[in-house]
């Protein structure tokens, strides 16, 4: 069930949007002051497992090298979309592909219900869970690529970012 104000999965009966730690059973990492903190490729790497991982589990989705220069390339991958990151650990730079990519002259909302139709919500949450992770590097990096499908999406994590959890 969405919510459609928001068009954000809610708790059945509810009303109210189902925050990115509900859909994906994970919690985002809450910087427990650990010194071990892996840096650039290798900590993406890691956040985008941990962030991925009921769909990667579930075979909905795969986290593989993407072809890079540097060999630093990642692509996340699912049915019908694929998240490739490129660039850690910086300038970073990422771009979404889905399989019906709209027109380079679509209006905005042509564009946002391109990869609507294409990335499912649990894989949207996931990215929100990267996102939070990565402090912000996620989205920066999709609005770094100037394409408009990535901003849209970018867009679209931004605001699922903003959900506080329930009381």
């Amino acid at each position: 069930m969405t919510d459609d104000a928001s068009d954000r999965p809610v708790a059945d009966g509810t009303g109210v949007p189902l925050t990115p730690e509900e859909l994906t059973g994970r919690v985002p990492d809450d910087d427990t002051g650990d010194d071990d903190e892996m840096t650039g490729h290798a900590a993406v790497l890691s956040v985008l497992r941990a962030a991925f991982a009921g769909l990667t589990a579930s075979d909905d989705v795969e986290i593989l090298p993407a072809e890079g220069d540097d060999g630093t390339d990642i692509a996340v991958a699912g049915d019908v979309w694929t998240l490739y990151l490129s660039g850690w650990p910086g300038p970073a730079t990422a771009f979404v592909a889905v399989e019906d990519e709209p027109d380079e002259d679509a209006d905005p909302d042509a564009v946002a219900a391109a990869w609507r139709s294409a990335v499912p919500e649990s894989a949207l949450a996931a990215m929100t869970i990267a996102e939070l992770d990565l402090e912000g590097g996620l989205t920066a990096a999709l609005l770094a690529s100037g394409d408009p499908l990535s901003t849209s999406l970018a867009a679209a994590i931004r605001d699922t970012t903003e959900i506080k959890p329930r009381p």
